[in-house]
């Protein structure tokens, strides 16, 4: 697990966000909250509409361990 150089030093949020079945239901809720979620169906990294804000696409079983590890600050 190696995400070394995944943001840039601007960013102050690194979110990890649900690949698969809760995907869609997660970028309506991110919508809802006045935030615009673009991914790509090639990529792992989604486009935030909000700069201070980067985030990445990896499965639900997975996300503890990348917030534990310090790669997410919050999943």
């Amino acid at each position: 697990m190696c995400f070394e150089g995944m943001s840039d030093s601007k960013t102050l949020l690194m979110l990890g966000l649900p690949k698969g079945n809760l995907e869609r239901a997660t970028c309506d809720l991110f919508e809802k909250a006045g935030f615009q979620i673009t991914i790509s169906s090639r990529s792992y990294k989604p486009v935030v509409d909000d700069p201070e804000i980067d985030a990445r696409l990896v499965r639900a079983q997975e996300m503890s361990r990348y917030v534990e590890h310090g790669f997410f600050d919050c999943g």
